[in-house]
């Protein structure tokens, strides 16, 4: 594979790329990388005469019905590459269910992976300060695991940039307030996460105010300027 999913098409803001601009889609998340991976699984199950291909899901069956993606066991389920089935692997288990069920299995002897789950970075690596690559991290601290055995740079330096992109920069949409980082909270807070008091900063976030903060607002504010010039402009 000589290029990243996210470079194989690129939509131009015209055509096609307004429309689902205008319709408050994106392409990438709503058409394009479902395809992407099915494309990558004809080849890969061709090649290797495989009977079965898992790709792992995107969302979780309690969210049936309130989200949009273009890889779905709707979809993906239903999908025959000559002699490969595809299955949506792991439809019953949301994000911090799965984080929480490699870290344990981690516990028991599982040689720690290297996951790559950046949006940013190309080759396989994590950034580490995008929005993924720290809800990630979080995810990995509140099931009581190490970042840096996963993939992820995790010293004091690193610790304090997540820490600020979280309270000052990420600008975080309801849906994922309620899929990702309440349940992150909710964990942190129960008997079994055993850093508490390092990580009270975040159990003490009140997410429905999170997005008040002055540099979020700011940060709000020159985009909408900006895309007003960009309408002017056109």
């Amino acid at each position: 594979i000589k290029s990243e999913f996210r470079s194989m098409l690129r939509v131009s803001e015209n055509g096609i790329g307004k429309f689902i601009k205008d319709k408050g889609l994106e392409y990438w998340h709503d058409f394009q990388h479902g395809m992407a991976l099915l494309t990558q699984a004809a080849i890969i199950g061709y090649k290797f005469r495989l009977e079965k291909i898992y790709i792992a899901s995107s969302f979780c069956e309690k969210l049936k019905g309130k989200y949009l993606c273009a890889s779905d066991p709707t979809i993906d389920n239903y999908v025959r590459l000559s002699l490969t089935k595809v299955v949506h692997d792991s439809y019953d288990m949301d994000r911090l269910s799965k984080v929480g069920f490699l870290v344990n299995k981690c516990r028991e002897g599982l040689s720690y992976p290297q996951i790559h789950v950046c949006w940013v970075t190309k080759g396989g690596s994590n950034c580490g300060r995008c929005e993924k690559c720290c809800r990630t991290i979080m995810e990995i601290v509140a099931s009581n695991g190490d970042p840096e055995k996963f993939g992820f740079k995790w010293q004091d330096k690193d610790k304090k940039e997540v820490k600020w992109l979280i309270l000052h920069d990420f600008i975080f949409t309801e849906s994922r307030i309620e899929t990702a980082y309440e349940p992150i909270a909710r964990l942190m807070q129960s008997e079994s996460f055993d850093k508490k008091q390092e990580y009270q900063w975040f159990i003490n976030i009140d997410w429905e105010k999170v997005n008040d903060d002055f540099l979020k607002k700011s940060k709000t504010s020159f985009r909408k300027i900006k895309k007003s010039i960009k309408k002017v402009i056109r």
